[in-house]
């Protein structure tokens, strides 16, 4: 590379390395409430994902016959499963919060930007986060993980142990997370149904009021890709 090729780039701050694609990407950011509650929501489910490999994996024959030091169908309840459900509930929960700000952005197209700004986005995300996980420390409070001697490998290994009174508390993870995922998919059904039913309204009310039959055939094509998104 030349010295007029280099002042180039650094007059115009590029990198060669960097796509123009990646570039669009890091200059968009998190100032708006759709990528923040789209990025809160791209990374609950890849933290749902991840666990939910490892919950798979722990099943394995040939880790569990490996020569490790734990037991994993024991571990992973900790390690994996429980971990699993809350951030599978926490994206359930995220969803449901698109959802509403979709429908409000309908609902109230000129009030929306004012009633969800990204700092409230960003608080509202951050307490969904918290509320959902609080349902697990119930789990973590009464199981936890430690040498136990296992008669089928006649040695010890690390597996999961419970403290006295466990069964008194259990089942309140479990519960829990049954309930809000139910309330979750309900509000989902329920904003996307409101949604569904204003754009469907909005399009009634352009064919009524314009003349123009291509530009009311373009609204109501647009309404009905809102829809399916």
């Amino acid at each position: 590379m030349n010295n007029s090729e280099q002042s180039l780039i650094d007059d115009y701050d590029i990198n060669p390395l960097i796509t123009d694609e990646e570039k669009t990407i890091y200059e968009v950011g998190l100032d708006s409430t759709t990528n923040i509650g789209l990025f809160s929501l791209a990374l609950a489910d890849l933290l749902s994902s991840v666990t939910i490999e490892w919950y798979c994996i722990s099943f394995n024959p040939l880790l569990i016959h490996s020569d490790i030091n734990f037991y994993p169908p024991e571990v992973q309840h900790l390690t994996a499963g429980t971990p699993h459900s809350a951030f599978a509930c926490i994206t359930n929960w995220i969803t449901a919060y698109i959802a509403a700000e979709r429908c409000l952005s309908i609902a109230s197209p000129l009030k929306v930007k004012q009633i969800l700004t990204p700092r409230r986005t960003g608080f509202i995300i951050v307490l969904i986060y918290i509320g959902i996980t609080m349902p697990v420390v119930p789990e973590y409070a009464t199981a936890y993980l430690a040498p136990k001697f296992f008669p089928e490998f006649n040695k010890t290994l690390v597996g999961l142990a419970f403290i006295e009174g466990r069964y008194n508390l259990g089942g309140i993870s479990l519960i829990s997370y049954s309930i809000l995922t139910f309330i979750s998919f309900i509000a989902v059904i329920l904003f996307t149904a409101i949604l569904v039913i204003r754009l469907k309204q909005k399009t009634s009310w352009r064919r009524l009021s314009t003349f123009d039959n291509a530009q009311s055939e373009n609204m109501s094509r647009r309404d009905r890709a809102a829809i399916k998104m």
